[in-house]
């Protein structure tokens, strides 16, 4: 009911609750409502219970104004805010209420106020959190009615405050009921009808959950369980931020859990977030869903007993090909490698496949593959040019990962494409020069010390590297292998080959040239680089002759005379090359060769040649020239005796019984024995008997010589002669006479 000039107040509390799932607890009140406002229109408030208030479980309480109606007024008598208080002593609450946050509902009341014409009032319901010094520590309000039209009235319909962290060891919470005039100073008055009061625990955090420790890549999803100490059940999808160092702010979207006590939030890194220190756990936050308990109150959002971080950190920044370096410009050969060099913006690890990257040499496609840099921000993808390639070089503008993976060390698969880089200033070729022919030495026959000169002539200049060994063609000699090598050439078309005839070469039907160039640790090379091919058709210089055998000399000493009869000698004559010599006799008649004897035939002279025909090995040998004398067989005569005689005044003399000896076989040879002589016709005793003229007759004599018989004597008796004298006489001392005899004649000279 209305009274002019005052505010009627009337404030009735009727059931005080606790909805399950909380525990009921015992309110008592400290203090009286009172109210403060002018001194005149304070009001001493009298009939409360100040120390044992009703039973919490109970549900209600109440109190009554001074005049024990249920409407209580008063004056606001200016401008200044008028207010009644009620302390209540929370000390009492049960542990399950005090541990978390407390939300107090007003409901099912009316504010009704009648005010002047150009004045409004202003109604507020205050909620103080005092500590136990009664200073207030927080102040929660419930709205802020503005009543500006006469008569106007207003519902509010359960209005709720929230007290966090409520210490029911230290705290009070005091209910404040405020009333403003604003404008003109009139009549007006308030009334606050119907009020309820309603205590709840709400469902609050006992703890969140975080993922274990690890950094976490592009893709991974980070589950944080918030865990609430009742059941909750959510509609909607919250959010539970996270803090990131790069990335900012990120959520965990809600998932699961709903009508259990765990609710499940999860964050999936997205590119370019990253944490290196550990993710911060920021706030709960509805995001227009709701998570409530079971009696359908919004659950207390804040966090507590949040897991640590610090070790779970996210690296969502995925690794990127910043620049590809080609090779360094220049001319590349075959065997060569084109190394390409991928710098990534953090390092990577290559696994399983080969990745490549695509070029084009000269129009065809080939692969750079990954060659090494694992663990690095540079990997080195090489080429390495096979023979044949050449013409211009491109890139492509990616890696291809042919089943391999390129990621950082959290595992984020690595962004591929790039800008092909500049590869005008590289030159590729790989082309191989070949030998197109050989051409052999001029025909003829080489002696020792001459050069055979082979030229090859390849497909394009080249260059010969002899720092390790020269090159040479490989030729056949007669039957000796013999290297022609490298002589003049390098850095042309035409490289000459040089073997000098060697001593002791011989080939009388064409030197074979073999079919390739053996390198012997050397080199032969274009300007590119590229090794030349070495093979070419093998083939026989028909034309080209070597005769470079050596000389060889014949030792024959001078052949010792014979006599007939010996039947051979051997002959020794040797080669400087210890080749077998050959004999040859002039008179074949007299000699007879036979390998290295000379069967002695008849007495006679003879030229006898030895000779040396020389091989592969060696020229023949100047013959050499012996005389082999052959001298007649001197033949005695045997069994010849002097015959004596009686003087007869000459000096012949009778030889007989004479036979030859010595002679050689069965030789025709006969005896003519010659004149016998003695060496005086005188008379004598032994005398000596010499044989001359005799000789030798037959088909052999001429083989022979005769020794006359020697040694043969013989006796000369005196001739006995009759002489007659005449008988004379003489007186001594007288001259002899004349004496006269008769004798027979005697031999001439004789006297």
């Amino acid at each position: 009911m209305k009274k002019h000039g005052l505010l009627r107040l009337k404030l009735l509390l009727l059931s005080l609750m606790a909805l399950a799932p909380v525990a009921h607890a015992t309110i008592s009140y400290s203090t009286n409502l009172v109210t403060n406002g002018s001194a005149t229109s304070n009001v001493a408030m009298t009939g409360w219970d100040a120390t044992s208030g009703p039973d919490f479980s109970q549900g209600s309480f109440g109190f009554t104004s001074p005049d024990g109606g249920d409407v209580f007024d008063f004056y606001t008598g200016s401008v200044s805010p008028e207010w009644i208080t009620q302390t209540i002593d929370v000390s009492s609450l049960s542990a399950d209420i005090s541990a978390g946050t407390v939300k107090m509902v007003l409901s099912s009341y009316m504010i009704k106020g009648d005010i002047g014409p150009t004045s409004s009032i202003i109604c507020r319901m205050i909620l103080e959190q005092l500590n136990v010094s009664n200073a207030v520590v927080a102040t929660s309000q419930v709205d802020n009615d503005v009543l500006s039209v006469a008569g106007s009235g207003g519902t509010w319909a359960q209005k709720t405050i929230t007290v966090n962290g409520l210490n029911t060891s230290t705290s009070k919470l005091r209910i404040k009921l405020y009333g403003e005039l604003i404008g003109t100073t009139g009549s007006a008055f308030v009334e606050f009808d119907g009020i309820s009061l309603q205590l709840y625990k709400l469902a609050t955090v006992q703890s969140v959950s975080v993922p274990a420790n690890n950094t976490y890549k592009v893709g991974d999803a980070l589950n944080f369980i918030v865990s609430f100490d009742s059941l909750v059940n959510v509609t909607g999808s919250p959010k539970l931020s996270l803090i990131l160092n790069t990335g900012g702010a990120v959520q965990a979207s809600y998932v699961s859990g709903s009508g259990s006590q765990n609710l499940v939030f999860r964050y999936t890194v997205a590119s370019g977030n990253a944490d290196a220190d550990g993710v911060t756990v920021g706030a709960l936050a509805l995001n227009g869903g709701t998570i409530r308990s079971d009696n359908g109150d919004d659950a207390e959002l804040n966090l507590y007993n949040v897991g640590a971080t610090t070790g779970v950190k996210v690296d969502g920044v995925v690794p990127a090909v910043s620049s590809v370096a080609p090779p360094t410009s220049g001319t590349y050969a075959s065997g060569q490698n084109l190394d390409f060099i991928a710098t990534f913006t953090k390092a990577v690890n290559v696994a399983s496949g080969t990745p490549y990257i695509t070029l084009t040499v000269g129009g065809l496609t080939k692969h750079a593959v990954y060659a090494s840099g694992t663990g690095t921000t540079a990997l080195t993808f090489r080429y390495t040019l096979a023979s044949g390639d050449a013409g211009a070089l491109a890139t492509g503008t990616g890696i291809t990962l042919n089943s391999g993976t390129i990621q950082d060390a959290v595992g984020n698969s690595a962004t591929l494409a790039f800008t092909a880089p500049t590869t005008s200033g590289i030159t590729v070729d790989a082309v191989a020069p070949t030998i197109s022919s050989v051409a052999p030495p001029a025909g003829g026959t080489y002696a020792s010390g001459q050069n055979l000169d082979f030229t090859a002539t390849f497909t394009k200049a080249v260059t010969v590297v002899t720092t390790g060994g020269t090159p040479y063609l490989t030729l056949t000699v007669g039957s000796n292998t013999v290297h022609a090598s490298y002589f003049s050439g390098s850095g042309t078309s035409a490289l000459v080959f040089r073997y000098p005839a060697a001593s002791g070469d011989f080939d009388v039907d064409g030197v074979a040239l073999g079919s390739n160039i053996s390198l012997n640790g050397g080199a032969i090379k274009d300007a590119a680089g590229n090794d030349a091919t070495s093979t070419f058709v093998g083939s026989l210089a028909a034309g080209v002759l070597v005769d470079a055998r050596p000389s060889q000399t014949i030792t024959f000493s001078a052949l010792a005379s014979q006599t007939y009869g010996t039947d051979y000698v051997k002959l020794a004559a040797t080669a400087s090359s210890s080749l077998a010599v050959s004999y040859a006799s002039a008179n074949s008649a007299a000699v007879r060769i036979s390998n290295d004897t000379a069967y002695l035939l008849a007495a006679d002279t003879a030229t006898i040649t030895a000779s040396q025909a020389g091989n592969a090995s060696y020229l023949a040998a100047t013959p050499v020239s012996r005389i082999l004398t052959i001298v007649k067989k001197g033949l005695t005569i045997t069994g010849a005796a002097a015959s004596n005689k009686a003087y007869d005044g000459t000096v012949s003399a009778n030889v007989t019984g004479a036979t030859l000896s010595g002679k050689v076989g069965a030789d025709d040879v006969s005896l003519t024995l010659g004149t016998a002589t003695f060496a005086a016709k005188d008379t004598g005793t032994a005398k000596a008997v010499t044989v001359t003229g005799s000789s030798l007759s037959g088909t052999k004599a001429g083989n022979y010589t005769l020794i006359e018989v020697a040694g043969l004597s013989a006796n000369i008796t005196q001739k006995s002669i009759s002489v007659t004298a005449d008988a004379q006489t003489k007186v001594y001392g007288s001259s002899d006479p004349t004496l006269s005899y008769g004798a027979p004649a005697l031999y001439s000279g004789d006297a």
